[in-house]
């Protein structure tokens, strides 16, 4: 590959990371303007650099024999041809969907992601590639964060996000504290690559601006982005502890510099929770459901998984069509009609994945959308025995991802939906290399 064509598509992933995140629309509210309209205009931008990229790499790569056996090997990946099938089983759901439209909107998406996936394992495959794609997006958040923790401060508008001083510009609160869980244990990977690797300035630096994320996503009080952060956090401490290789393969001075970089880490949080009585309320209330689950029998979130077994009761096959879940679901509301249902609100999503996605795409849809996932998570090394620990930190971002959809619902936004499916083509890269 000619270096213009490499620096081309190393800018276009670079701002494959960076543009999405930034892309906003303001729109004025209470008398002044604040970032309100988000969701669409991630979405284009998704859309816009995914087509140029596949686009670029495919004319970059016409006459290379090489590329293109690499690319019939990835089609034929029983992950690939899954991942089609759950597209196309989603085109065909939005025949006997209520609102058909509805389904063909998330069927482009998922169509786009299916049709580029088998070019981002290649593309993935090689890290120049991929660390542009991360850079993008890790400045794309510091920006967001560093823009949400100046208007705690000083709200100012046209800065100002959805929810004052405790919103983001990045959107609403809550897609944002999802959207810095789906991308910071990708970050904590690199910061641990540094460490590892004696580059102290690097290692400094990834730590600091790893204290900024994790300082504004505490502060913006999503419990499940909260839940999600903290268990896979212990998760990927235990594991690290559980190998004996990654200590082994240390020396005592990194894994002084690791447990430096840990302490502060872990003191920045405790002190972000001491210090904010809005972050220690939140934090209070996911705990909650830690000491006695059975609170979340009588939450509303119950009360939409419940109604959404309904669902799935009378249409255990086929569901309802994709993206059907918010049309369909006032004829099923058997229990607590009234919450989160009035004349002046109506929810609009099960605020848990699984169940809505089921619910809409059947029990044959649903299996083919999981097993692409579980297979591509099976295939990761667990065991920071890599030269490089990406392979874990990948499995850990995947793993936060889908605690994140158990409690809320990060694939019905298309931010979120984009991001999980190339994180799992980073995963699946690694895993076919």
């Amino acid at each position: 590959m000619k270096n213009a064509s490499t620096f081309l598509i190393k800018l276009i992933l670079f701002l494959l990371g960076l543009i999405p995140t930034l892309s906003i629309l303001p729109a004025r509210a209470d008398g002044q303007w604040i970032f309100c309209v988000y969701d669409e205009p991630k979405r284009i931008a998704w859309l816009i650099f995914s087509l140029l990229l596949m686009a670029v790499v495919i004319s970059v790569n016409l006459n290379n024999e090489v590329f293109w056996r690499k690319l019939r090997k990835m089609f034929l990946l029983p992950t690939t041809i899954l991942l089609y099938c759950f597209v196309f089983w989603g085109f065909i759901s939005s025949f006997w969907a209520l609102v058909p439209h509805a389904s063909m909107y998330e069927f482009i998406q998922y169509l786009v992601i299916a049709i580029l996936f088998p070019i981002l394992l290649i593309v993935f495959n090689d890290f120049v590639f991929l660390s542009s794609f991360l850079s993008g997006l890790v400045i794309g958040w510091i920006a967001v964060s560093l823009v949400g923790l100046a208007q705690i401060f000083s709200p100012t508008g046209p800065l100002i996000g959805i929810g004052g001083a405790n919103g983001s510009f990045f959107g609403a609160r809550n897609s944002a504290a999802l959207g810095l869980v789906q991308q910071i244990f990708l970050f904590i990977g690199i910061a641990f690559y540094y460490v590892r690797n004696g580059r102290v300035f690097l290692s400094i630096l990834t730590t600091l601006i790893l204290l900024i994320e994790i300082v504004y996503l505490i502060t913006l009080g999503s419990r499940t982005a909260y839940v999600s952060f903290f268990l896979t956090l212990l998760i990927g401490i235990s594991l690290f502890f559980i190998f004996k290789f990654s200590l082994k393969s240390m020396s005592i001075k990194q894994l002084l510099q690791l447990g430096l970089v840990f302490t502060v880490i872990l003191t920045v949080i405790i002190g972000v929770f001491w210090t904010s009585s809005w972050a220690r309320e939140r934090g209070r209330l996911a705990l909650i459901y830690f000491k006695n689950p059975k609170r979340y029998f009588s939450s509303e979130r119950w009360v939409f998984f419940r109604n959404s077994i309904e669902i799935i009761r009378k249409h255990p096959l086929l569901g309802i069509g994709l993206g059907n879940w918010c049309f369909v679901y006032p004829i099923y509301r058997k229990i607590g009609k009234e919450i989160y249902f009035t004349d002046y609100i109506q929810v609009r999503r099960a605020h848990c994945d699984y169940i809505q996605l089921f619910s809409e795409v059947g029990t044959l849809g649903f299996i083919f959308w999981l097993i692409p996932i579980l297979n591509i998570l099976k295939s990761l090394n667990w065991s920071f025995s890599d030269l490089s620990p990406v392979s874990t930190f990948v499995a850990l971002q995947i793993l936060a991802f889908i605690f994140l959809m158990l409690f809320d619902y990060p694939l019905q936004m298309p931010y979120h939906k984009f991001l999980f499916y190339y994180t799992l083509s980073i995963g699946g890269a690694i895993s076919e290399s």
